[in-house]
């Protein structure tokens, strides 16, 4: 968080668009210490309805092609990003709520006859219910 130009753009929850990198003490070398030819990067935040949940990157976009037009398809996309990985947190949690007691966090039958029909259905099972 707060590191480089995805870090900045996190912390603030703003669009970023450095048009002259060199200048910009954001954009530095990445972690190797290889150095990266950068002259200019868009970033722009994954806003969703819970927060910020990272950023996408344009390295050395052509200036001449970024257009107003352009700028907003790319808050579109990453407002759609948000919107899946939203989504994802949301199946995630469900799948983790049909399995365990929402009180004591332990386990319930339905993940019980999950595990035992996984292990019935081996091969190596001689044996099943």
């Amino acid at each position: 968080m707060g590191e480089g130009v995805a870090g900045w753009v996190v912390e603030h929850g703003e669009t970023l668009i450095v048009p002259e990198a060199e200048d910009d003490p954001r954009v530095r070398d990445d972690a190797s210490g290889k150095p990266r030819s950068v002259r200019s990067v868009i970033a722009l935040p994954l806003r969703g309805r819970k927060g910020t949940h990272g950023a996408i990157e344009i390295y050395n976009p052509r200036a001449d092609q970024m257009t107003d037009y352009t700028i907003a398809f790319l808050h579109i996309l990453a407002d759609h990003a948000a919107i899946a990985i939203e989504n994802a947190h949301d199946v995630s949690r469900i799948q983790q709520l049909t399995i365990t007691d929402d009180t004591t966090g332990l386990y319930n039958v339905r993940h019980l006859y999950n595990v035992l029909g996984a292990n019935c259905s081996a091969p190596a099972a001689t044996r099943c219910p």
